[in-house]
Formats: C-alpha cells, sequence, structure tokens
C-alpha cells in the first residue's frame, strides 16, 4: 500500500509517500504528480519525500529516475531512502534536500 500525501507552499508542492513504492502504486504516484504538476506555475517546484517508504520495486525506481529527469526533487532520510538515493544518483547521495 502507498500513501501521497500534499503539502502545499508558495513555492513548491511536497509529494510524501508513505509505504511500498510498487506497482500497481506507481501508476497512482504518476497520475498525482502529473495532475499537480500541470496546474503549477511557472518556477514552482515539484519534490517527493521517500523518507517514509519501505520499500521500492523495479517499476517504482523507474518512476523516480523519470520525475527525477523531469526536474522533481526526490529526497529523504533513512536507511531506506538514503539506498534509493544512491540507486537514483547512481552512487552519489545527489539529489537529498538539506
Amino acid at each position: 500500500m502507498l500513501r501521497i500525501h500534499v503539502d502545499n507552499s508558495p513555492e513548491e508542492v511536497t509529494l510524501r509517500l508513505e509505504g511500498k513504492l510498487v506497482y500497481p502504486w506507481t501508476t497512482e504516484l504518476a497520475l498525482a504528480w502529473g495532475s499537480l504538476n500541470n496546474g503549477l506555475p511557472d518556477g514552482h517546484k515539484t519534490r517527493i519525500d521517500i523518507g517514509e517508504v519501505s520499500y521500492v520495486d523495479d517499476c517504482g525506481m523507474i518512476l523516480l529516475e523519470v520525475l527525477r529527469r523531469w526536474d522533481c526533487e526526490i529526497f529523504g532520510s533513512g536507511v531506506v531512502a538514503t539506498g534509493i538515493l544512491e540507486n537514483l544518483a547512481g552512487g552519489d547521495s545527489a539529489g537529498k534536500a538539506p
């Protein structure tokens, strides 16, 4: 199961994920990101917080990589999130929020 919480601020929208990012829930994240991102004004950032994600399958990793390439910031802390971020960055810690 995957829960998606949406946090809005004047400069950005953050999708906070909780649970497992696996198929078929990846479709839900893609739809949520798409509907939010399409309505954002220019310069508004979209971020995804994976700090509460417990597991990501191959489909989830592909989706996170696609979203990252579309200028979505992926960040989070904790053992699982750190491993995911390292895989997305090819082994370094780029992409983490300060």
